[in-house]
């Protein structure tokens, strides 16, 4: 394999960062003071309300959206390098990227990190990928660290991350588009592409499209495989709505699809000596995903009642020069989330949160290897099984949960008290038709295996905060996270 440093077009990039930079950044005290001031003011909803970042009582850092597109902010990646304590796992192609938060990792199962595509749950059941998507016109990523079981529940021990989505804007048209080229000594170019449309429907409604391209040259060769190793090519397109009829009242759909071609894929091996034979085919990794989200919230006043639904659809394809033969693998997935939720208003003596999740979801993985037997010539080798099998995990699972938070001395003084309880349903089964040995033909019956089982699980919170002024807050936190 070959090392390569890549060499980005820097003066571009920092003209414009100066070109993008907010007029109200030049202020008397100077522009680093007034982009401090300026997150100080980032609004999240990490509890399921609208605060400032620095009012919410627990570990969270907020990436405003033309933020992360001033620094030239791409992908996942990118982001968790950003993020204390965060770091890439286990990683074998571009779309079935892992990360962890705090040390808390794990091989195989869910992830120990909860992921949010706007306000539905991303979980790909029984593997701990991350989902795959472009940050350009993205609102916000908000990242909070620590587990966070009673609000976002299933495989946030780690921490929870939120990609948050720009709303449309029902009143003014607006469009936006940027591009990037840069090469690898060694490799090949790159290049991105991204634009954004944002259309006004009659005063009460507004469509945003977005669409993003790029091309990772790669710059890894092996004496064992032809080609590039890990060159990526990626498309994102994204579509929102956002229906408000009324103040009260207000809809939101979006649709995301993603495909992702890299050829080998994240994994590289030593080549002296090499630790493949040598094959004519190259290696080749596919995915799509396809997300679905839908927001419907109604605002009494007192009271707001959210009402959130989303579907995840994967297809993944790899093709794997191995032991002389060719491994071809697939999964397909799909999750369905429906989340429920009532949230009270801000700023009274007691503030809460109640809601319920049901998640319903399944992925199956096939596995087949084929590998050349000689034969006595001029009869060419036989491809001749030496794996065969398919695997299906299947999850129900439904919970409820809440948090209750009292408003004391003026506001300063909060504690909050929290738990959820959770029970899922977890169903696997193995359909194994490898044959006895290499040659034989496949078993009259396939072998098969199964195995089911049920996990409940309580969570507490509990949460101490005390404001010392309008910027800095004391606060003492205790949760617990949990995954099946």
């Amino acid at each position: 394999m070959s090392h390569a440093a890549r060499k980005t077009l820097a003066g571009v990039v920092l003209a414009a960062l100066h070109a993008l930079a907010p007029a109200q950044a030049e202020t008397a005290a100077g522009p680093e003071s007034a982009r401090r001031a300026e997150l100080n003011e980032v609004v999240v909803t990490a509890q399921r309300r609208q605060q400032r970042v620095v009012d919410v009582p627990f570990s969270i850092q907020a990436m405003p959206g033309p933020e992360l597109e001033r620094s030239g902010v791409r992908d996942l990646n990118d982001i968790v390098r950003r993020i204390p304590g965060a770091s890439e796992g286990r990683s074998n192609t571009a779309a079935t990227k892992t990360y962890q938060i705090r040390g808390v990792s794990s091989y195989y199962g869910e992830p120990t990190i909860g992921y949010y595509v706007d306000e539905a749950a991303f979980v790909v059941p029984n593997r701990n990928y991350a989902p795959v998507l472009s940050t350009f016109d993205l609102d916000r990523v908000e990242v909070l660290r620590g587990p966070q079981g009673t609000l976002y529940g299933l495989g946030s021990l780690g921490g929870t991350m939120r990609f948050l989505t720009v709303d449309p804007d029902v009143e003014a048209f607006a469009a936006k588009a940027q591009v990037g080229l840069s090469n690898t000594r060694g490799g090949d170019d790159n290049w991105h592409g991204d634009v954004a449309l944002n259309v006004p429907l009659a005063g009460v409604a507004g469509l945003r499209l977005s669409g993003s391209k790029s091309s990772l040259g790669g710059f890894a060769e092996s004496p064992s495989f032809p080609g590039d190793l890990n060159s990526i090519d990626q498309e994102n397109y994204r579509a929102k709505l956002l229906v408000r009829p009324t103040t009260a009242l207000e809809l939101k759909l979006g649709a995301q699809r993603v495909e992702v071609d890299d050829h080998w894929g994240r994994n590289l091996a030593t080549a002296d000596p090499p630790a493949y034979p040598r094959s004519t085919v190259p290696g080749r990794n596919e995915a799509e995903y396809d997300y679905y989200t839908g927001a419907l919230a109604y605002d009494a006043g007192a009271l707001r009642v959210e009402a959130t639904s989303g579907l995840m659809q994967r297809d993944d394809r790899g093709l794997i020069p191995l032991n002389g033969g060719v491994l071809r693998v697939r999964g397909e997935s799909r999750m369905f989330t429906q989340e429920l939720r009532l949230v009270s208003a801000s700023g009274g003596f007691v503030e809460w949160v109640a809601g319920g999740i049901y998640q319903d979801g399944r992925n199956t993985e096939t596995a087949n290897l084929q590998v050349p037997i000689p034969r006595p010539p001029p009869a060419p080798p036989l491809d001749a099984p030496l794996r065969d099998d398919t695997s299906t995990y299947e999850t129900s699972a439904y919970a409820v949960y809440g948090e209750v938070s009292l408003n004391l001395m003026g506001g300063r003084l909060k504690p909050l008290v929290g738990v959820r309880w959770f029970s899922d349903d977890r169903d696997f089964l193995n359909v194994d038709r490898t044959p006895p040995f290499p040659g034989a033909p496949p078993p009259a019956s396939p072998r098969v295996s199964r195995a089911s089982d049920t996990f409940t699980q309580t969570s507490p919170r509990f949460n101490l905060s005390y404001d010392l002024s309008d910027t800095a807050m004391l606060y003492a936190n205790v949760a617990k996270g949990f995954r099946s």
